[in-house]
C-alpha cells in the first residue's frame, strides 16, 4: 500500500493538534488543582471527589498527549516499529 505524502502530513497535523488540545486542557486542570491546594493550605475543606476527578482528567490528558506525539511520527497504514538501538 502506497502512502501519499499529503496523508502523512495530514495525520501528523491531526495528531499534534490533539496533543496541543490535551496540553491546554492539562493546563486548565493544573490551575484548578493549584487553587484547590491553596485552599487546603489555608485550612479550607477539600472536595476529595473534585480532586480525584481532576487528577483522573490529568492522567487522561497525559495519555492523549503521549498518544498524539507518538502517532504523529507514524505513517498511516504502516505498522512497523524501528528496532531499538543499544
Amino acid at each position: 500500500m502506497e502512502v501519499k505524502h499529503i496523508d502523512i502530513v495530514k495525520n501528523r497535523t491531526e495528531q499534534l493538534n490533539a496533543s496541543f488540545k490535551a496540553i491546554a486542557e492539562a493546563r486548565t486542570i493544573l490551575s484548578r488543582l493549584e487553587a484547590m491546594t491553596g485552599e487546603i493550605a489555608e485550612g479550607k475543606g477539600a472536595d476529595i471527589s473534585a480532586i480525584a476527578a481532576s487528577t483522573s482528567g490529568l492522567r487522561n490528558c497525559t495519555d492523549r498527549i503521549l498518544a498524539g506525539m507518538v502517532e504523529a511520527q507514524t505513517i498511516p497504514g504502516v505498522y512497523s516499529v524501528p528496532a531499538s538501538e543499544g
